[in-house]
């Protein structure tokens, strides 16, 4: 079985074991589809090769990273935020403060 990697074009001659055992038949699609295990499950017509695969995931680890990065900036603001507006009141009978 010769297949071409949608990603890159290369020609994959044969299949990684783990797609190969994990190899099924998709009853919705009535596609082929197997498990590769950095790509999750993808269909034999829209194979890539593992070269694609990884650098599909560093993509998604690039993205992923970006987002936490904003994230982080965003808490950093908040946090600043509430560092100088931080009100304390003090109940006329009690200890307890909010």
């Amino acid at each position: 079985m010769n297949l071409t990697c949608t990603g890159c074009g290369n020609e994959i001659e044969t299949l990684p074991l783990q797609c190969a055992h994990s190899l099924s038949k998709n009853t919705e699609t009535n596609q082929m589809e197997c498990y590769m295990e950095n790509c999750g499950v993808i269909s034999i017509n829209e194979y890539i090769c593992e070269n694609c695969c990884t650098k599909r995931n560093i993509m998604k680890l690039n993205k992923t990273f970006e987002r936490l990065s904003s994230e982080n900036e965003e808490f950093k603001d908040e946090l600043a935020f509430f560092e100088k507006n931080v009100i304390q009141i003090n109940t006329p009978d009690s200890d307890f403060k909010f």
